[in-house]
């Protein structure tokens, strides 16, 4: 299925290009908590020990794509274990607009 043949790829053949992919990583079934492997059996079968899937530092995505707008202050807010709260402010209505452009281009809400 595709979602192993993606963790493949990028296991065989690494990022792109130097850092470009530095928020995410191709970790194995046996390396993850009891809490990610949960959510794992829950959504896929047949996995094994070595069955591999990307995480993703979403924080960090998130991070970059506020810098490209020239955020200088941008927090996080642990909500739970898993969730966070983003938290930034726009200097006017033209940085606001850029700033949701370029959360829209890396996957914020679609």
């Amino acid at each position: 299925s595709y979602h192993r043949e993606i963790a493949l790829r990028f296991d065989l053949y690494g990022p792109p290009t130097e850092n470009a992919l530095d928020f995410a990583r191709v970790v194995r079934y046996g390396e993850l908590g009891v809490d990610h492997r949960k959510e794992i059996n829950a959504k896929f079968k047949g996995v094994t020990v070595n069955s591999r899937y990307i995480q993703v530092d979403c924080r960090l995505l998130l991070r970059r794509a506020l810098n490209k707008c020239h955020m200088s202050y941008v927090g996080f807010v642990e909500t739970d274990r898993n969730n966070y709260l983003c938290v930034f402010s726009t200097a006017d209505l033209t940085a606001t607009e850029r700033t949701i452009e370029e959360l829209l281009n890396i996957g914020i809400g679609r």
